[in-house]
């Protein structure tokens, strides 16, 4: 089934055939913060004309005393949660409370169902276990082999602005064909973030000082023309595409941008890198899901 699968992104992802989703899971831990991720599924199933399944997993690896008691509490909550949503009114919506690890009960409701979109909550990291190797969104991130879309913020509106992280890499330029297929209405700016840095040249410096200032100049229309070409390879005729640089480490240089611009949503792509290293250090992409201040769409490349 997983073969079947990968072979289906392959598909998806080639460049102008992305589609809305037809098939959407959310996850929810019935929080209040999890609610934000229900209502931003609901409002892009009812978008899209997709399917909505929405998904709380009992976690049996914590202690407690009686699963079964929480597992029918949980049944009901949710029920109660969609019943009475007020965009839930006229959708396909199912839900299903499961009892298991949260990561991988996710992953194998999306295999097994065909999930085009996994919507979940940003989660929070409560223990230094979960600091350290990541949250059930981090775990998830890695492994899903669709787009994933960490919801912080109310959904009160469509999306109705984008910015695209890009490094050039084949990653990335599948994130931005991503967006503008996904969000076609949306105003979206493509954002490259660069390291300008010319170590032993300062720019107060009164010897090497025009150098550094050269070097930033330089550097800046480098990035600059890099942008545009990566743009121009995308083939895009979107109108209301603009392009941004900023200096820093990339996800320092992009919450700049972000908390300076405040877009709805990011779009970044994930390299769907596994191992230890990667575990503990995290990728860009799950850095930005715990800490910028709106909603982040991660886009795994196909394989």
């Amino acid at each position: 089934m997983l073969g079947c699968w990968r072979n289906q992104k392959k598909a998806l992802a080639v460049p102008g055939i992305w589609k809305p989703p037809r098939k959407i899971l959310c996850a929810t831990d019935l929080t209040p913060t999890c609610d934000r991720a229900v209502d931003r599924a609901i409002e892009l199933a009812r978008r899209w004309k997709a399917s909505l399944l929405v998904v709380h997993v009992v976690d049996n690896t914590l202690p407690a005393r009686d699963f079964t008691e929480r597992v029918r509490k949980s049944e009901v909550l949710l029920e109660q949660q969609i019943k009475g949503h007020p965009e839930a009114a006229g959708l396909d919506i199912d839900t299903l409370v499961s009892l298991g690890s949260p990561a991988e009960r996710i992953l194998g409701k999306c295999d097994r169902l065909f999930i085009d979109l996994l919507v979940m909550g940003p989660g929070e990291r409560t223990s230094l276990a979960q600091r350290l190797l990541g949250s059930t969104v981090d775990h998830v991130l890695r492994r899903a082999l669709q787009p994933v879309l960490s919801v912080r913020n109310r959904a009160f509106a469509p999306y109705l602005s984008l910015a695209i992280a890009a490094d050039f890499s084949p990653p990335s330029k599948e994130a931005l064909e991503c967006a503008l297929e996904l969000f076609p209405d949306a105003k979206a700016t493509v954002v490259h973030v660069y390291d300008d840095a010319l170590h032993g040249l300062l720019a107060s410096d009164k010897v090497t000082g025009h150098l550094a200032e050269r070097h930033k100049r330089e550097m800046r229309a480098l990035a600059e023309k890099a942008i545009a070409e990566f743009v121009e390879n995308a083939r895009t005729s979107r109108l209301n595409l603009t392009t941004a640089v900023e200096i820093g480490a990339p996800d320092i240089g992009l919450k700049r941008y972000i908390e300076h611009s405040n877009p709805d949503l990011v779009v970044v792509g994930t390299h769907g890198r596994t191992g230890l290293r990667r575990a503990v250090i995290g990728s860009v992409a799950e850095r930005l899901i715990g800490t910028l201040p709106c909603d982040v769409l991660a886009v795994r490349p196909t394989e």
